[in-house]
């Protein structure tokens, strides 16, 4: 089974993201599963060209005898309409006239599929929650969040109480989803996210009968029964030194294969590490960071993880910040190698300054603390009465929020 994760797909990276794909399906030509794991498109901006050019690679890959798994989450809708709804309604037709033993699915809600001797439930954004009152309370979830005014709370209970019947109904489920880990920081992330970002359990991570697999964040890297792919490309210049990957996964043996996919990377260079940035420097700053990203990749008691391919940079296809001092252009070959000004796709540079981390390590005390709620209040006021008062702290959050305190 191959795993393809956030695509994210604009007409002017397309080409290459679809050449990118393509070399990658041809590589692995005896795989017959491939899961497109959602956002096609980029927040929200529907470039119809890239659109239809991603739609054609689904079909060229159905009529090479695939089963092609399309799943739709935040970024694929415009209110209730899926960017590919056409497209399903035309499927669905074609499957209800002909039964073909060959697959191209776009899944908009919850389905378990055996694939490769696997119970595999998609877990997609689009849940048809209006029928979920009945629900029983079988989750680890605080049942209290179902009277929430929060509406973003209340839809993370119901989605959890949904997921818990699935878990209950099936021994083992590998668990296919989108949807952000409550109060949990994974490795290489600095934010945390809560019930009112519309969540799962974090205790689900604990469960040892279900495997998490997911895109959302889009750094890769696996935690406890979690495995996130992250992107396929590099979205924003704030993915700054970050590696992407596509997956090979074996579900009989739960082994995965990761190759490195270099579209579009973004790297930050602090010029007070150099005298002048050459390409010995740019491979080594490379290569250190693709360690930090590998090692976000390690095999636990859930995981086997074989490298495929080792990273490399084609630099033609990088844009590189360099931190400095004063930012002054005109004299840009002080900091870089003039030869390789040319070579780069795009060279910016940036003003050296502390950012918040930085100034936080300066402090002795209770810094790995400080590093996730210093500079947020309101978090501190929520773990705090989640600490002190427990199963009574909805009480009081409510209070804080009547106020516009939190």
């Amino acid at each position: 089974m191959l795993l393809i994760g956030d695509i994210h797909t604009t007409s002017r990276i397309n080409d290459k993201l679809i050449n990118s794909l393509k070399n990658f399906f041809e590589q692995n030509s005896e795989e017959k599963n491939i899961v497109f794991l959602w956002d096609y498109v980029y927040h929200f901006s529907y470039d119809r060209k890239a659109i239809l050019e991603l739609y054609n690679l689904f079909l060229r890959l159905f009529e090479k005898w695939k089963n092609i798994y399309i799943l739709a989450w935040n970024h694929d809708r415009l209110w209730n309409y899926f960017v590919y709804q056409e497209a399903q309604k035309a499927f669905n037709i074609i499957n209800n006239i002909k039964k073909s033993d060959w697959k191209l699915s776009f899944i908009t809600q919850p389905i378990i599929e055996n694939i490769e001797w696997e119970n595999i439930l998609f877990f997609p954004f689009s849940i048809d929650i209006a029928n979920t009152q009945d629900l029983k309370y079988t989750n680890p979830l605080r049942e209290e969040l179902s009277n929430s005014k929060n509406k973003s709370e209340q839809t993370s209970w119901q989605i959890n109480q949904i997921l818990s019947n699935y878990i209950s109904e099936h021994q083992k489920l590998t668990i296919i989803h989108h949807y952000y880990i409550n109060n949990t920081i994974f490795p290489w992330q600095k934010s945390r996210f809560w019930y009112k970002d519309i969540c799962l359990s974090n205790e689900f991570l604990d469960n040892s009968d279900i495997r998490l697999i997911s895109w959302h964040l889009h750094q890769a890297f696996i935690h406890k029964n979690y495995f996130c792919c992250g992107s396929v490309r590099s979205t924003t210049p704030l993915e700054i030194n970050q590696n992407k990957f596509l997956f090979k996964y074996k579900p009989e043996n739960n082994y995965i294969e990761w190759f490195f996919n270099d579209i579009n990377p973004y790297i930050m260079i602090n010029k007070t590490q150099w005298k002048i940035i050459n390409k010995s420097s740019i491979d080594d700053i490379f290569q250190k960071t693709s360690e930090e990203n590998i090692s976000n990749l390690q095999s636990n008691e859930y995981r086997k993880i074989q490298i495929w391919n080792q990273a490399q940079l084609n630099i033609s296809n990088a844009s590189i910040q360099i931190k400095v001092e004063e930012i002054n252009y005109e004299n840009i070959e002080t900091h870089i190698e003039k030869d390789l000004i040319k070579e780069f796709k795009d060279i910016k540079l940036k003003k050296d300054t502390k950012s918040i981390w930085e100034i936080i390590q300066n402090f002795s005390t209770s810094a790995e603390n400080l590093k996730t709620w210093f500079t947020d209040r309101k978090t501190i006021l929520k773990e705090y009465i989640e600490n002190k008062f427990q199963w009574d702290s909805y009480k009081y959050e409510k209070i804080l929020k009547d106020l516009n305190i939190i």
